[in-house]
């Protein structure tokens, strides 16, 4: 027991419980005190009917995987319909465009004129996209670090993935993988705040788990489902944005906006169904995908490393922003990535477990396609000890940390200024 804690009595068990100084006191034994609330259901029959329907996928998905069931993807009805409704979803943008441009043509009068540029917009705005550098990333050069290139070389060789085109580093505490672009690029973009919060092996497990995507076959990542995906939530978007001039333009423009208004209406529920039967269709693929995406890193990484990364990403993310706020405060005096890296040692390990039980407890994803991370670590753990096939010398290790040092002054100063704006701008 360290001498910010001291021991109480937990009031439902009695137990003799360790209070630790700026974290909540909570008994193990009981779990009282273990959280204030875990959420609320959603609202509405159908949104718990799919809640409910997804959580029975995912047990039923893990006790396969469980089983030593192949997570290879091959060709089922489910992955042949969902690219069948992709393919019908870009053939009604193609369909909003010829139509826009017949309106055009064979009306020659002002109202068709209308029409036909709005059925212009509409196809423009829900048009497939094929991606690109996030904006607010720092793309490298492969000159720029070729240390953290060769390292995504070895790691892509090892799953079997062809080699990354472009690395990113942005402020997020993430890390993913996408093909974009016409000359659809290999982008791996990762989060500095994670990556400074892991360990060389875990870094190598995440490079790895992202690289993963490329072979796993998960449609959602791939050209035809994934851009369908999200041709449905921007055009769901587009029918869920009330414009300020249908409801007050006078005339007849006052008229066409009352029709739009109907339309909208009208189409929301069929897209909204569409969207949701798409990605029910792609859910389990795209979990199965996730498990082998994480035994991939297993095996390039080490399990142990694999399972310590999705660790972290459950229990450590909130340290980033005390560490900020220290950057805020005293930036001549306090390193941000070192005091982010200290306040992560000095979480006490009951606090650890808290956050463990809530993760279980809430089902914490990544993202709402992902798998529970709870159920990942516990495969992960289940793996037998390996070495890993990849390692770092510590050499390695300071040349890529060397390369990455002015994203790390960068992002920091990104991070800290809106806090030391608002609080202590003078």
């Amino acid at each position: 027991m360290s001498s910010e804690s001291v021991a109480v009595t937990c009031p439902e068990c009695s137990q003799t419980l360790t209070e630790n100084e700026g974290y909540r006191t909570w008994c193990p034994e009981c779990d009282w005190n273990l959280t204030d609330d875990f959420g609320r259901p959603r609202r509405g029959l159908v949104r718990r009917r799919l809640d409910d329907a997804s959580a029975a996928l995912v047990l039923s998905l893990y006790d396969d995987v469980r089983s030593g069931e192949n997570l290879r993807p091959g060709w089922n009805i489910a992955r042949v319909t969902s690219y069948a409704v992709a393919i019908c979803i870009h053939l009604i943008t193609i369909g909003i465009a010829v139509a826009a441009v017949a309106v055009g043509l064979l009306y020659p009068v002002f109202p068709a004129f209308l029409l036909s540029l709005l059925l212009l917009a509409i196809a423009f705005f829900i048009r497939p996209r094929f991606g690109r550098i996030p904006k607010s990333s720092f793309p490298l050069a492969r000159t720029d670090a070729p240390q953290l290139y060769r390292l995504m070389d070895r790691v892509a060789d090892e799953v079997g993935a062809r080699r990354v085109d472009v690395i990113a580093v942005d402020r997020l505490f993430n890390a993913s993988c996408a093909t974009v672009g016409l000359r659809r690029r290999r982008v791996v973009v990762i989060g500095l705040p994670l990556w400074n919060a892991l360990t060389p092996e875990e870094r190598i497990s995440v490079l790895s788990h992202e690289m993963g995507h490329a072979v796993n076959g998960d449609s959602r990542h791939l050209l035809v489902v994934g851009t369908a995906l999200h041709t449905l939530e921007r055009l769901y978007v587009l029918l869920r944005r009330d414009r300020e001039w249908e409801a007050h333009a006078p005339g007849l423009f006052a008229l066409m906006g009352l029709a739009l208004r109907l339309a909208k209406w009208l189409l929301r529920p069929p897209v909204a169904g569409t969207y949701l039967a798409l990605s029910l269709l792609t859910l389990r693929a795209g979990q199965r995908a996730e498990y082998l995406a994480d035994r991939l890193a297993a095996v390039a990484a080490s399990p142990a490393a694999a399972a310590g990364a999705l660790d972290k990403v459950r229990t450590v993310e909130e340290a980033l922003l005390p560490a900020v706020h220290f950057q805020a405060a005293f930036p001549q005096k306090v390193v941000l990535w070192k005091k982010h890296r200290e306040l992560i040692a000095r979480i006490p390990a009951l606090e650890l477990e808290r956050r463990r039980r809530i993760s279980a407890a809430a089902e914490h994803r990544v993202d709402h396609s992902h798998p529970p991370t709870h159920l990942r670590i516990t495969l992960l753990r289940e793996f037998a000890p390996t070495e890993p096939r990849i390692s770092l010398t510590s050499q390695e290790v300071e040349a890529i940390e060397s390369e990455l040092a002015p994203l790390y002054a960068r992002i920091a100063g990104q991070l800290a200024a809106p806090y030391r704006a608002a609080n202590y701008a003078s």
